[in-house]
């Protein structure tokens, strides 16, 4: 019954509901809702269609294709059309229902000509049918939401061939824009949630395609998918399966956020070969039984799904599977040769080898994921008949397996011998590695021809600890395959230190990473004692570069657990963190040799594999290697550096132990000189004759400041630092006192406030990269801001001689970051004093210091600092530092002052210092290591310095010096100022 029929014509609807209910009566029927064949068209905009078949008589003369039910039939095999037409139809929303009576029995077809046979068929019921013999080209099209639901309602659960969307044939397609949800009820392996293609010989069977662009849900978890037969249980009924050549899946997701899904009883996906088996049965004599199928080989399938979720409910089957079958001669051919009806058999069933070659499986997107059953495989390329005394099968599969774009993969993956998978982890996908049920702890193998890991694809051995083996092989036994690390990452990381990976076969990193935890206590030794460390072993040869990463367990990277890491602990070892059983090409570093010659071991940095971890001390690990016994190369980690007694130190450290001497010089800079703060003040006696001086009540005064300084410490460390801000005072009381002698003394007594920023480098001499110290020697940075309170008293006599106490308290904030990623910051306080005295001497006839005359003034200088900043732990290990100084100074003026015609004072002088660090004490306690540096005590300064008027009351002054040590080049810098100052009256 078909209660519409589209041949050759046109069809347009807003709605059609139909419905194909069989009577009490009825024996088998094959009922259809809608076929649209030929080159015909129907656009509908809802579409309801319910289908009920009926087989309440067991014998039936169709095959199961024929004894068939369909909701909807796009394309057909008689009166199909001519291969030049296309038969289409086009719905928005669609709602299609099949099923079977309660009392529907299981099938005998009697259409095989044998005397006494007995084949067994369970009918074909199919949601949606799109098929192609060699009439036109049918292709389904939906834009909105699609429901399918074949259920087996029977008493008996007969049926065993229910497809929710069944596409095959040429050029065959069914498009899906909008939600669809198709769910499959059934017993037996026939079954399929969507099946596309179909071995056969009606055609060629090539690019029948299924593509979902909007979200998709494949239910077939209520399918029995098992058949017992002889004492056999076979196994089918994929919720997805793909037959024939060049047959199509996709599911781009493009019109969908929410990821589609697709579950399953058995597997979630097949690329197969065997779309049909049932149970045939001959009484002649003797009863010949077997199971009978219809097979074909699988060609260049391909499925791509993304933002999809694949799942089964089953305990044992393989989630993705390629099906290779080997379907050998049994009990029912050999009884019909000797009854010489062997081509009646072979005529309708098939026998022989059906192999998978060239499949292709891409699951991509960060909302895919693909989970194994508990005792099965997550991706299995599948061998039949397998021979392991010749590693030979019969019939194999040729599987390309892809995870890109933040997919995930939760599982084991096997390939049979004889069959081949290649495994492409790419992109941030995610491999993760979980224990097969079945198998034993120590035999938890993944086998693939080969494994890459690109772009950040990761292989997860860590999530589920334990000990796993991915073995990479051509044929399955030999260890010859390569495990490719292309910019990906292996990881053992979790919060054990137990975890063991062993790769069967070559291993080759580009630019790969591997992390892993390693714990290692003090104190150690030269064996390893006192650590524990996950392992990767390899079994092939090793070649390429790997970076090593050290994970705590918290899951900080670059850091070790345990409190190794006293620059005591040098040349110590932990127990290995790789072997490498084969050849290691990688290329040897310089060897690091002990320096107790009662522990003769030898270690090598290697280009294999190289990294670095830092400790809750200031000492910082290395990776390197050497070889046992046996030839093994074993990596571990060690607190050294190859060709120089000297300990691999963080790159942090030479921050945090220098900063304080950086901070003490920001006090220093905002100290400064008087005429660098200043200018000359002594231009209130000369202005105006002298008689300026007396009205002037207070005082304003404003600069900028700039300076560069290069410090390098004579053990290893150094910095370079460039500083600049402003500094603003105000000088509330300004008196002049007349002594008995008539002398004049003035005073100016005064607050200021200054800012000032930097930015700091950090220097280490022995900066060391993978085992080996490097040309660049830049660690870390540090970003300082210094706010700054002073009070100021300057007092003047009447000869010009000054005396100038200053205090000044600070607040620092300090902001690290070093090449190694690690960032921190803290803050402090300061204090310093500071005082300062000079005296002019007149030079020229008539020696009088009176403002038109040069000068020579001689100078000195003492400056007390104190600096404390606050403990702070950048997230490895705690830092306390604190700071203190002495610096002096001698040196001298040579000004020429001069008045302009307004009679207001001109100066222009050079100076010279020698500057002395009576103390000079920075250091920090890095852990359990007391770190600090020397500097050179004395240095020479060298300067210009100008101050001329912009207006009676204001004065533009400014300072440029150039400071170096005398011998060498260890302490180098200059600075400038320029400031405005003004006079209330």
């Amino acid at each position: 019954m078909i209660p519409i029929n589209v041949i050759n014509a046109n069809l347009n609807a807003e709605t059609l509901n139909l419905e194909v209910t069989p009577d009490d009566k009825a024996k088998n029927n094959r009922p259809k809702g809608m076929i649209v064949r030929g080159n015909s068209t129907a656009n509908i905009k809802n579409l309801n269609i319910n289908v009920t078949k009926s087989n309440r008589e067991k014998n039936t003369s169709q095959s199961a294709d024929s004894d068939a039910a369909y909701g909807l039939a796009v394309g057909y095999g008689w009166k199909g059309g001519d291969s030049n037409g296309n038969a289409r139809v086009n719905v928005e929303n669609a709602d299609i229902t099949v099923n079977n009576t309660k009392d529907t029995v299981r099938g005998n077809y009697t259409g095989v000509p044998i005397s006494g046979g007995k084949f067994e068929t369970g009918y074909q019921y199919s949601g949606i049918r799109v098929y192609r013999s060699t009439g036109s080209t049918p292709e389904f099209h939906s834009t909105g939401k699609v429901d399918i639901k074949v259920s087996d309602v029977s008493e008996k659960k007969v049926a065993d061939y229910m497809v929710g969307l069944y596409v095959s044939g040429n050029d065959a397609k069914a498009i899906l824009d909008g939600d669809t949800n198709i769910s499959v009820t059934a017993n037996g392996i026939n079954s399929a949630g969507i099946k596309i293609g179909k071995p056969g010989n009606g055609d060629d069977g090539k690019n029948a395609t299924v593509e979902a662009n909007g979200k998709l849900t494949v239910d077939t978890t209520s399918t029995i998918g098992t058949t017992i037969a002889k004492r056999k249980t076979y196994r089918g009924s994929g919720a997805v399966r793909l037959f024939d050549e060049e047959s199509k899946f996709t599911i781009t997701g493009k019109n969908n956020t929410e990821a589609s899904e697709i579950q399953a009883s058995t597997n979630a996906l097949v690329f197969d070969t065997i779309d049909y088996e049932n149970l045939g049965e001959v009484n002649y004599f003797f009863n010949f039984q077997e199971m009978l199928a219809r097979g074909k080989d699988n060609k260049n399938n391909q499925v791509s799904l993304v933002n999809t979720k694949l799942s089964t409910t089953s305990e044992t089957d393989s989630l993705i599977l390629t099906n290779a079958r080997f379907k050998k001669d049994g009990q029912l051919l050999s009884g019909a040769r000797i009854l010489g009806k062997e081509g009646v058999l072979t005529s309708r069933f098939t026998w022989g080898a059906f192999n998978v070659s060239n499949a292709t499986f891409k699951l991509s997107g960060d909302k895919s994921i693909a989970t194994a059953a508990p005792k099965g495989w997550a991706v299995y390329a599948k061998s039949d008949a397998v021979d392991t005394a010749t590693i030979t099968a019969k019939a194999t599969s040729k599987l390309t397996a892809t995870f890109s774009e933040g997919a995930q993969l939760i599982g084991l993956v096997h390939q049979d011998i004889g069959s081949t998978l290649t495994m492409n982890v790419d992109n941030k996908a995610v491999w993760t590695l979980k224990k097969k049920e079945d198998l034993d702890s120590d035999k938890q193998r993944s086998t693939a021809k080969s494994v890459t890991l690109s772009q950040g694809g990761v292989l997860d051995a860590g999530s589920n600890s334990g000990e796993y083996i991915v073995k990479v092989s051509s044929n399955g036994v030999d260890n010859d395959g390569t495990f490719t690390n292309d910019h990906g990452i292996i990881t053992l990381a979790n919060q054990s230190y137990a975890d063991k990976l062993t790769i069967e076969g070559n291993y080759e990193g580009k630019d790969g990473v591997l992390k892993v935890n390693t714990k290692w206590n003090t104190t150690g030794d030269y064996l390893g004692t006192n650590s524990e460390s996950d392992l990767l072993t390899i079994t092939g040869n090793a070649s390429g570069n790997t970076t090593v990463k050290a994970v705590k367990t918290d899951g900080t990277e670059d850091v070790i657990d345990g409190s190794i890491g006293k620059l005591a602990d040098r040349y110590k070892r932990s127990v290995p963190v790789i072997k490498v059983l084969g050849t290691d090409t990688g290329t040897e570093g310089n060897e690091i040799n002990s320096t107790d010659a009662t522990k003769p071991y030898a270690y090598n940095t290697r280009s294999t594999f190289t990294g670095t971890a830092k400790t809750t001390g200031a000492g910082e690990l290395q990776l390197v290697s050497h070889k046992d016994d046996n030839g093994v190369t074993e990596y571990f980690w060690t607190l050294t550096t190859p060709n120089q007694d000297k300990t691999i130190i963080t790159p942090s450290a030479p921050a945090y132990t220098l900063v304080p001497r950086q901070n003490l010089e920001l006090g220093y800079t905002m100290l400064d000189t008087l005429h660098q703060r200043r200018g000359e003040n002594q231009t209130l006696s000369w202005d105006k004759q002298g008689s300026y001086w007396q009205d002037v009540e207070k005082q304003s005064w404003g600069r900028v400041i700039g300076k560069h300084l290069k410090l390098d410490g004579k053990e290893r460390f150094g910095l370079k630092t460039n500083m600049y801000g402003f500094q603003v005072g105000h000088d509330f009381d300004v008196k002049t006192k007349q002594d008995d002698e008539g002398k004049l003394t003035r005073r100016f007594t005064g607050l200021y406030f200054g800012a000032l920023r930097s930015h700091s480098k950090f220097y280490d001499e022995y900066h060391a990269k993978n085992g080996v110290v490097i040309a660049d020697k830049l660690t870390s940075r540090v970003k300082t801001t210094a706010l700054n309170l002073g009070v100021t008293d300057t007092r003047y006599n009447e000869n010009g001689t000054y005396i100038d106490w200053v205090g000044q308290l600070s607040w620092l904030n300090n902001r690290y970051s070093s090449v190694d990623g690690t960032q921190a910051k803290n803050h402090g306080w300061g204090a310093a004093l500071s005082v300062e005295t000079g005296s002019p001497y007149a030079l020229g006839k008539d020696k009088t210091n009176n403002g038109d005359s040069w000068i020579l003034e001689p100078q000195a200088q003492l400056i007390a600092q104190y600096l404390r900043l606050g403990d702070f732990n950048d997230g490895t290990r705690a830092v306390s530092q604190k700071g203190y100084g002495l610096r002096g100074r001698v040196g001298f003026r040579l000004a020429y002052n001069k008045p302009n015609d307004k009679q207001r004072t001109r100066t222009h002088y050079f100076i010279g210092n020698i500057w002395h660090d009576f103390k000079a004490t920075g250091n920090a306690l890095i852990g359990r290591d007391k770190l600090t540096e020397k500097f050179d005590h004395t240095w020479w300064e060298l300067g210009l310095g100008s101050q001329f008027s912009l207006s009676e009351n204001t004065y533009l002054y400014a300072d440029a010096r150039y400071e170096k040590s005398f011998d060498n080049n260890r302490h180098k810098g200059y600075q400038g100022t320029v400031g405005v100052k003004y006079s209330w009256k």
